[in-house]
C-alpha cells in the first residue's frame, strides 16, 4: 500500500509525459506495477544503480512496447499522431530528467506525509518550509527561531531518514 502511494504517481507522471492519455497511462501504470511486483525479488540495488532508476527502465520498456503495439495498428482517420508519438517516445523519456527535481520533491512529499507522525512538530514544519515551499535555510531559520546551520542539519537528517525508509519499500 505504501509502495503504491509513493511510486504510482511518479510512474503515472512518466507515462503522461510520454504522451499517453489519462486512461492509457492508468492502464500502463497497472502493467508496470505488475512487472515490478513480479521482479522485485530479483532486484539488486548494486546492479540496478537505484530503485527509482530500475522503475524508470521498466516504465520505459513498457512505454516502448505500448507504442510498438500501436504502431502496427491502422491509423485512425485524422492523421498520424500515434506514429509521431512512437517516434518521439525515447526522446520524451530521456528528456524526463528535466522533471527529476519535481519528481523527487513529490516523492519526498508523499513519503513525508505517510511518515509525518514519526517526526516532531518542529521537524514537520522545517520540512514543509525547506522542501515543499523551497525556502532557504536562512528563511526557515528566521521563522523557526533556529540558526541556518541547524536548519540544514535537521533537513539533512529528515531526508536521510526518508531515504532509509524509501530504500525499505
Amino acid at each position: 500500500s505504501q509502495f503504491v502511494q509513493l511510486f504510482a504517481p511518479l510512474i503515472y507522471s512518466w507515462c503522461r509525459r510520454a504522451g499517453l492519455s489519462p486512461a492509457d497511462a492508468a492502464d500502463l501504470l497497472q502493467l508496470v506495477l505488475a512487472k515490478v511486483w513480479a521482479g522485485i525479488a530479483n532486484f539488486e540495488l548494486r546492479a540496478a544503480g537505484s530503485f527509482r532508476g530500475w522503475l524508470r527502465v521498466i516504465t520505459r520498456h513498457a512505454l516502448l512496447d505500448f507504442f510498438r503495439e500501436r504502431r502496427g495498428r491502422p491509423l485512425a482517420s485524422g492523421g498520424d499522431d500515434g506514429q509521431r508519438q512512437f517516434d518521439q517516445t525515447p526522446a520524451v523519456i530521456d528528456r524526463s530528467t528535466e522533471f527529476l527535481s519535481s519528481d523527487l520533491r513529490d516523492l519526498a512529499q508523499r513519503a513525508f506525509h505517510l511518515l509525518r507522525t514519526t517526526f516532531p512538530p518542529q521537524a514537520q514544519r522545517l520540512f514543509e518550509l525547506t522542501v515543499l515551499e523551497d525556502r532557504t535555510a536562512a528563511e526557515a531559520a528566521a521563522e523557526l527561531g533556529l540558526t541556518p546551520d541547524a536548519v540544514r542539519k535537521a533537513k539533512s537528517r529528515i531526508l536521510r531518514r526518508l531515504r532509509e525508509i524509501l530504500e525499505d519499500t
